[in-house]
């Protein structure tokens, strides 16, 4: 399982339970995350082209990887599930900057 650092992928602006997120198929060290943000990894279940859980780690049927400026509880075991209405994902490129600029807000 290879990790990348998440200031040298591109990250993708989206959207996962009214919350703002950065997304990219990478698994994401822990390391190159700015503090005040969090990082999930998504699951895939039977259709590998939409992610059906939010979790903290995904060793089988990985999806890929959330940054968001908010925690979500997610539970020890499982994840937080998903349904299709419960995430958009935008195709803006963005900076952890601009992604701050979005999340102000939220950040304080």
């Amino acid at each position: 399982m290879n990790l990348y650092d998440a200031n040298l992928v591109d990250l993708e602006e989206c959207e996962f339970l009214g919350t703002p997120a950065l997304f990219t198929k990478y698994r994401i060290t822990e390391a190159s995350i700015p503090e005040r943000l969090a990082r999930y990894e998504l699951r895939y279940g039977s259709d590998d082209s939409e992610p059906t859980t939010i979790e903290n780690s995904v060793s089988d049927d990985y999806f890929g990887t959330i940054i968001t400026s908010t925690s979500f509880k997610v539970p020890e075991r499982g994840g937080l599930n998903l349904g299709l209405g419960d995430y958009d994902f935008y195709g803006n490129i963005l900076s952890f900057d601009e992604f701050f600029e979005i999340c102000e807000e939220e950040l304080q």
